[in-house]
């Protein structure tokens, strides 16, 4: 099967599995079991951990790191990668905060008595939890470094290593949102979906409009 077969195919799957979640959590204000299992687990397990990796989901940092990606591209003369940078945070981050999330409408479990709390540090609303926007910038960022390694010359070991270092780091982003009681686990696994779904959408669209423009 061809690249954009598989990535057609790819991006499908994980867009199902997005709407999946995004029905089964619709209206919802609590966790699912696995959130549960994962919330008991977070909360004995490693907290100063959690409250260090916290900052690797901060928008600004995030913007860093797709702004060395995007100077290392342009060096490099990788105009299509420059394009995925841009266009994948700025879409996935728009459709994730108005479209997704207010389709979805999940909000995170508020204890009885601090709902004015949560809406002061909020701007006076519970915020909406699936699929999280902490996630989706980290993960944006995440997504596209994975496909540049997919469609790299690189040897299958060194591409397979690389993978599994973005994974972990897709991870261990997932565990610091949980841990500090930002998401639930599964709000985080949508979003890592969606943002896989995306980049590869993205990336077919600007092949697309590469074929156009030689012709």
């Amino acid at each position: 099967m061809p690249w954009p077969a598989r990535a057609a195919v790819v991006a499908v799957l994980c867009l199902l599995v997005v709407a999946s979640m995004g029905i089964a959590f619709h209206n919802e204000n609590h966790g699912s079991a696995f959130d549960d299992s994962v919330d008991t687990w977070l909360r004995s397990h490693g907290q100063p951990l959690w409250k260090t990796l916290i900052h690797i989901t901060d928008p600004a940092k995030v913007g860093v790191l797709f702004a060395i990606l995007i100077i290392w591209a342009a060096w490099r003369r990788r105009w299509r990668i420059v394009a995925l940078a841009l266009i994948t945070p700025l879409l996935t981050i728009e459709l994730v905060e108005h479209v997704l999330k207010p389709w979805v409408n999940r909000h995170p479990y508020v204890p009885p008595g601090q709902e004015i709390v949560v809406k002061a540090i909020f701007g006076g609303h519970i915020p909406t939890a699936y699929p999280s926007g902490h996630e989706s910038g980290i993960g944006s960022f995440l997504a596209v470094c994975g496909l540049v390694v997919l469609t790299s010359g690189w040897s299958l070991a060194r591409r397979m290593g690389a993978l599994a270092a973005i994974v972990a780091v897709a991870v261990l982003a997932s565990l610091t949102l949980v841990g500090r009681y930002y998401h639930y686990a599964t709000d985080t696994i949508g979003s890592m979906f969606f943002c896989v779904a995306m980049v590869l959408l993205v990336g077919l669209a600007i092949d697309a409009i590469s074929r156009l423009a030689r012709r």
